[in-house]
């Protein structure tokens, strides 16, 4: 096990756990035990209210920090106004998709976390919507009512660097999920709880095997 996270994510060095997941998987014991300080793992979101609603703190060791890039949804203070991506989908007024600050100046190792879920503008959410949607501000202007430009931008976002080359590893949390009506599943009606894990380094290839898992609960 050790040997494996050493290969992954080389002690001293920042690592970080880009999840909207399970508390109890949250991989700071693991990187600890490999030799990573805590005081170098960092668990972050985009926003502060969906980082509250799961209370890290209350599982993760002392000295794990713990990061919301903005307090509003609005707010660009923790994004890096140099590293976007700009694309104009429906006329809008901001036409940029800034980068997390941290991602882009700190961050050496990213360890994606995504759930098993549904999204109605993409189709499955699994491992690329969450390491693209999840570090760039401004991204739900791609799709609107009817009309969605998800498909393309995903994959455009998560090409970026440094995101591309330093996400090393992807762990797909199906402890719990949702089939339809994702990403906020405010019904109870269509979650599931497939009990599956899934460890990867190719995030297409663990999101075809998503979109099997969802299909077969339709």
């Amino acid at each position: 096990m050790n040997s494996q996270w050493e290969r992954r994510v080389a002690a001293g060095r920042l690592a970080m756990a880009a999840i909207a997941s399970s508390p109890q998987l949250v991989l700071a014991q693991a990187l600890i035990a490999s030799g990573v300080k805590p005081t170098n793992i960092w668990i972050y979101e985009r926003f502060k209210d969906q980082m509250d609603s799961v209370a890290y703190d209350k599982y993760v060791p002392a000295g794990v920090n713990i990061l919301a890039a903005s307090a509003l949804r609005d707010a660009l203070n923790g994004y890096d106004p140099k590293t976007y991506v700009e694309v104009d989908f429906f006329g809008e007024e901001d036409t940029r998709s800034n980068i997390i600050r941290q991602v882009s100046e700190n961050f050496t190792k990213i360890i994606n976390i995504p759930n098993m879920k549904d999204h109605g503008a993409s189709g499955v959410t699994g491992c690329l919507k969450n390491i693209a949607y999840g570090n760039f501000h401004n991204v739900a202007r791609s799709h609107r009512f009817e009309k969605t430009n998800t498909f393309s931008f995903i994959g455009a976002l998560a090409m970026v660097e440094p995101v591309r080359s330093r996400t090393v590893l992807h762990v797909m949390d199906g402890l719990k999920g949702v089939w339809h009506g994702g990403p906020f599943s405010p019904t109870k009606d269509y979650r599931f709880y497939p009990a599956k894990m899934m460890f990867g380094t190719d995030p297409v290839a663990m999101d075809r095997i998503l979109l099997d898992i969802i299909e077969a609960t339709l």
